[in-house]
């Protein structure tokens, strides 16, 4: 076999649909420091504080309700 030789490529499967993903966000010291502290402050994690105010916002905007996270 050449060293150039290419190893078979997998055939792609369909996307999970309940796989999870994520997103990171890049932020200053002082602001994560915040945030941890209103997440604290609302007895949840910076994640499921992040997903209520997106709701609540996209419910303000008129925007239809976010698919269950988990």
């Amino acid at each position: 076999m050449s060293a150039r030789a290419t190893m078979a490529k997998k055939p792609k499967s369909k996307p999970n649909l309940d796989q999870m993903t994520t997103r990171a966000l890049k932020m200053r010291q002082e602001y994560a420091d915040w945030l941890e502290r209103f997440a604290d402050f609302n007895n949840s994690t910076t994640a499921t504080l992040f997903a209520q105010a997106l709701a609540d916002f996209a419910e303000k905007k008129g925007f239809r309700k976010p698919p269950a996270r988990t």
